[in-house]
């Protein structure tokens, strides 16, 4: 359901920026602004719910900006909506916004008895730093759903990026952290779902819930156009891993993705 409502969010954004636009504007390589802004999207293959075997499609948006002349900043495919009150050269902090797909019945035989959990819209602060410059990333996201039940988040990453020509490589290590609410709602069996679905009830702590790597390839097409490739994977660890509705699925969790992003002028003269 969220995926076509991205897709709708992007392409009004998309038109937006376009009638604001003179025609030509589009095609320029570099059009005259006061900002720089990229926007995109990437088609996903994500795990159906947490601790699934299977994928299900998606689409994630994405959206950016910067001053004419600064330095392009690296963003892995993962990072959502990153919108920066602060950047330079070597650190850059502000809002994030992501999506969590929530987990439903419908979705696999193994989830009868469960309850539902809805879908939500994830916003919190985010940190990035490069201890070497344009070669080496760090970041820290803490999200929380708009929901009292989607409890914390929190993602850790880095990265080692590597430019030949229009080409990009990029890559490193995954962790994600999550509190006591996020872990029940996605891992636990309270007593009366352990009565319908045969699950044994399971009651997670806070903690490690997984660790993992991500890689992408980029490539510029044109000063306005790049694509992206990217995958993802993560190993489901402390209290997520040993969930029973994990122990019936798996710890192995997969993410493949595929997106264009393009780069605009905004508030030329």
């Amino acid at each position: 359901m969220f995926q076509f409502r991205g897709l709708y969010a992007v392409a009004a954004l998309s038109s937006l920026t376009c009638s604001a636009s003179a025609a030509d504007s589009l095609l320029s390589p570099t059009p005259a602004s006061e900002w720089i802004v990229t926007l995109g999207g990437t088609f996903t293959g994500t795990p159906t719910y947490p601790g699934a075997r299977t994928l299900r499609p998606g689409f994630t948006p994405s959206l950016s900006w910067s001053k004419p002349g600064e330095t392009s900043q690296f963003e892995a495919p993962e990072d959502g909506i990153s919108i920066p009150v602060y950047q330079s050269q070597n650190a850059r902090f502000g809002a994030v916004f992501g999506f969590d797909g929530g987990r439903y019945r419908a979705d696999s035989p193994r989830l009868a008895g469960l309850k539902d959990v809805p879908w939500t819209i994830n916003s919190g602060a985010f940190a990035e730093f490069w201890p070497i410059a344009n070669r080496f990333r760090t970041r820290i996201a803490i999200e929380h759903g708009f929901r009292e039940t989607d409890g914390f988040t929190a993602d850790l990453s880095a990265d080692w990026v590597e430019q030949f020509g229009a080409l990009t490589l990029s890559g490193g290590p995954r962790i994600a952290l999550a509190d006591r609410t996020q872990m029940q709602s996605r891992f636990g069996v309270t007593p009366a779902e352990s009565l319908a679905s045969g699950y044994v009830a399971y009651n997670p702590r806070g903690g490690l819930k997984s660790v993992g790597v991500g890689l992408a390839q980029s490539y510029k097409l044109n000063p306005s156009w790049t694509g992206t490739l990217y995958q993802h994977y993560d190993r489901l660890s402390g209290p997520a891993a040993r969930s029973p509705i994990v122990e019936n699925g798996s710890r192995n969790q997969f993410s493949l993705g595929a997106g264009m992003t393009y780069s605009f002028g905004i508030g030329g003269k």
